[in-house]
């Protein structure tokens, strides 16, 4: 059976942007991820299923460094997903982040969206 968990919008300030003042001032995102896996059995065992809360906890928890690109954050997040959920048959992680408040770029945009996916593991 597939199984999908995910964490949807969730709001956090990060410390990211290719400009200076993009990562001193951080950056409100919205941040979607997504967690299959296939299992054999579902029952009442957190240990042997995702825990959102977990997702939520990692998400913050690297919100506190600083990246110049999206795409490396959510890179950097799906690593520590596979490795914290490894122990399951795992079939994709994907991350996906909008960022709503962009520097002046000239382009009449409600916002900017990184989607990263990874499929093997």
């Amino acid at each position: 059976m597939l199984i999908l968990v995910s964490v949807n919008d969730l709001r956090v300030r990060i410390p990211v942007g290719y400009y200076p003042e993009e990562i001193s001032l951080k950056t409100d995102v919205f941040i979607t991820v997504k967690v299959k896996y296939e299992s054999q059995n579902i029952d009442d065992d957190l240990n042997r299923t995702i825990d959102y809360q977990k997702i939520g906890e990692t998400i913050k928890h690297l919100s506190q460094t600083s990246f110049k690109l999206l795409e490396t954050f959510c890179e950097k997040l799906i690593e520590q997903l596979s490795s914290l959920y490894g122990y399951l048959n795992l079939q994709c992680i994907s991350v996906s982040i909008k960022k709503m408040h962009i520097l002046e770029s000239g382009l009449d945009a409600q916002s900017h969206e990184v989607f990263v996916e990874k499929n093997q593991f």
